[in-house]
């Protein structure tokens, strides 16, 4: 049942480079998002994020990467650039006073699980143990009645709620942000050939171990080599016309590209119908829904291990990816994430416009 809480804290300590989408991914999202915002949602925007009356250009993207930025002032005492002590103090003041907040990016759904439960699951149900209120979805809930009640908490301002919102919704579409692969480390052929385990009863058993969405699979003996980073690097690079060795670390680019796809048609395609406060939810599906169709996680592994972290001894699935390669990887998976990205940066900008600000 605790399974999520232990990748939480695991995930605290992986480097920048294992976070999705990167800086250059969230602040893309925001820049073409912010250009379709209603003119009710800019001077909404306006005042929460900067106290004035037009929204600046830039202005969404300028707050895309704070949880990011916090979660590494937690976890290594990282100072964001551009931080002042106003920042530092509000920071450490938003990680104390949330300090579950590292688990806020992510949700661990078993890639058998038909989707993101509706409501919460019975006692019984085996999707008790993926789910929780510390997870991505039931986070961007939170944000949404921050910004849509007349006074926020004392402990959550709506400037970080904004925030959060531009952060959160990047995340449900980076497909290994809502997915784990989970594997029997005592079965036979571990060590050989690791076996995914995608039927959400069978992941829940005591023993099962997950790989950290995907953190734990690697194309290399280096633990940086892992799949989560091409997702959060490489094929955004890729999409901005750059390569997986060098993605860059501008999203100006990037965002060049996502304006251009950013059509009639795609924006009918990424609509979502329904009650705005069900979205995330249908979006957590969804990027489950493309992380099998897709085959985000390979079918075959090899060098099944299990890594215990040093800090906290909490344990995961490392394994190499015996195929495909790096290169034929990312070639065939180049079009999703550019796919997600689209949908991303269209529906950040229907959530924000859908949202009864107050």
């Amino acid at each position: 049942m605790r399974r999520l809480l232990a990748v939480t804290v695991a995930l605290l300590l992986l480097p920048t480079a294992a976070w999705t989408w990167s800086s250059p991914g969230h602040q893309a999202i925001a820049e073409v998002a912010q250009a379709r915002l209603s003119p009710t949602t800019q001077a909404a925007l306006a005042q929460i994020i900067q106290g004035t009356n037009v929204l600046a250009p830039g202005a969404l993207a300028s707050v895309a990467t704070w949880p990011d930025d916090i979660r590494q002032r937690a976890a290594t005492g990282t100072i964001a650039a551009g931080w002042n002590a106003a920042d530092m103090q509000e920071a450490d003041r938003f990680n104390s006073d949330h300090p579950t907040n590292a688990s806020w990016h992510f949700v661990n759904l078993p890639l058998g699980a038909t989707g993101y439960p509706a409501s919460d699951p019975p006692s019984g149900d085996p999707m008790r143990a993926f789910v929780g209120p510390d997870d991505i979805v039931h986070a961007l809930a939170r944000v949404i009645v921050i910004l849509e009640t007349p006074t926020p908490p004392a402990d959550f301002s709506k400037r970080q709620a904004v925030r959060w919102l531009v952060h959160l919704v990047g995340d449900l579409h980076q497909p290994l942000h809502v997915t784990t692969g989970y594997y029997n480390p005592n079965a036979a052929h571990f060590a050989t050939k690791p076996v995914r385990i995608d039927a959400p009863a069978a992941a829940a058993v005591g023993g099962v171990l997950g790989d950290r969405g995907a953190n734990g699979l690697l194309f290399s003996v280096s633990e940086s080599n892992n799949l989560h980073a091409v997702w959060d690097r490489c094929l955004p690079g890729m999409v901005a016309g750059a390569t997986c060795s060098s993605p860059g670390q501008e999203f100006t680019a990037l965002a060049h590209v996502l304006t251009q796809k950013v059509t009639p048609a795609a924006i009918a395609a990424a609509a979502t119908p329904g009650d705005h406060h069900t979205w995330a939810v249908a979006w957590a599906t969804e990027s489950l829904q493309q992380a099998v169709a897709s085959h985000a996680y390979p079918g075959s592994l090899k060098n099944g291990k299990t890594k215990i972290n040093a800090h906290t001894g909490e344990q995961s699935v490392l394994a190499t990816i015996a195929s495909p390669t790096k290169t034929a990887y990312t070639q065939a998976h180049e079009a999703t994430a550019s796919d997600q990205l689209v949908r991303a940066s269209v529906r950040l900008a229907d959530l924000l416009n859908a949202i009864a600000w107050q």
